[in-house]
């Protein structure tokens, strides 16, 4: 009967899922979203059927905004979750995280992958130089007066959310709840990345720019981190 009750050994217990990173097929679909986006930049940057889209569904969204003011304020919520203090606190608490677990190798990667995703989206505003929505069409809560494309809350919110989900993924031993947390994830990445066109922040096009080369940097990214810890592994345990 005391064998029965007895809790299960450690060893009895499904493995926690580590070092279940493909790296060849994320090493694919780097170079794919990399391809997508140089393609899709060339259609949002000139006058092309993306960017008169673009100005239809901002003016749509003009009216939608102005008249359902509880959806305003739901984006509004949304957008801020995306922000670049709320993306510096979600890096600062993987951090935390992973120093306090010992990973120390892990913390300083985190550091560097979101310290770099916001080098690079800022490169390529200041390079490609497009103008944001015109003041007329913008909500009244956007301020930024910055380069337009390619978003830096979808490129921010992937990275900042991004880098949980991946901790999630290697982490998490029940698949079902795991496949539910990176659903979670999806759909609230999602909302800020919408949230930004609904408040006529920025273009649709360049959120999907963003969400572009947001995908495309957090797997090159991501890819490094796995081949290095391979080659090291006493020092990275993740």
């Amino acid at each position: 009967m005391a064998g029965m009750n007895a809790e299960p050994t450690p060893s009895a217990l499904p493995p926690a899922p580590v070092d279940t990173w493909p790296v060849r097929t994320a090493l694919a679909a780097g170079v794919i979203f990399t391809l997508a986006f140089i393609v899709w930049s060339w259609f949002a940057l000139t006058d092309s059927p993306v960017s008169r889209f673009d100005l239809k569904l901002a003016t749509a969204l003009k009216a939608v905004g102005d008249h359902r003011t509880y959806w305003r304020a739901f984006f509004i919520v949304c957008t801020e979750a995306g922000g670049v203090s709320a993306c510096i606190m979600l890096s600062a608490v993987g951090v935390a995280w992973a120093w306090r677990r010992g990973e120390k190798q892990f913390a300083f990667t985190w550091i560097a992958i979101a310290a770099g995703g916001g080098l690079v989206n800022l490169t390529l505003k200041e390079t490609l130089n497009r103008d944001r929505p015109p003041v007329r069409l913008r909500d009244p809560f956007v301020s930024q007066v910055n380069e337009s494309y390619p978003s830096g809350h979808a490129m921010g919110s992937l990275i900042g959310y991004g880098m949980w989900a991946y901790v999630m993924q290697t982490r998490l031993r029940n698949v079902r709840v795991r496949g539910a947390v990176m659903c979670m994830l999806g759909i609230w990445i999602g909302l800020i990345c919408f949230s930004r066109v609904f408040l006529r922040a920025h273009w649709l096009s360049d959120v999907i720019g963003g969400t572009l080369i947001g995908i495309a940097y957090l797997t090159f990214a991501l890819t490094w981190w796995e081949l290095r810890k391979t080659r090291r592994p006493k020092a990275a345990k993740l």
